[in-house]
């Protein structure tokens, strides 16, 4: 997750809630030349794109759906 989503900004943490990785935007890279390269660690000057498959939620501590993860 951290080589693919990047760290939420100020914005995200106020309206979202705490969360230390961004719910709307991915990183905007060629993920498979990153793991040719040995690329395995994430660099915040890359270019980001919004959500290109959306946002699953865990269901571990709350197993049934909610308005929230609706």
């Amino acid at each position: 997750i951290a080589l693919s989503i990047p760290l939420a900004n100020a914005e995200e943490m106020k309206t979202e809630g705490a969360t230390a990785f961004s719910r709307c935007q991915m990183y905007d890279v060629d993920y498979a030349d990153l793991m040719r390269r040995g690329i395995r660690t994430a660099n915040a000057s890359w270019p980001v794109k919004p959500c290109s498959n959306g946002w699953s939620f865990n269901f571990t501590q709350v197993p049934y759906a909610s308005i929230a993860t609706e």
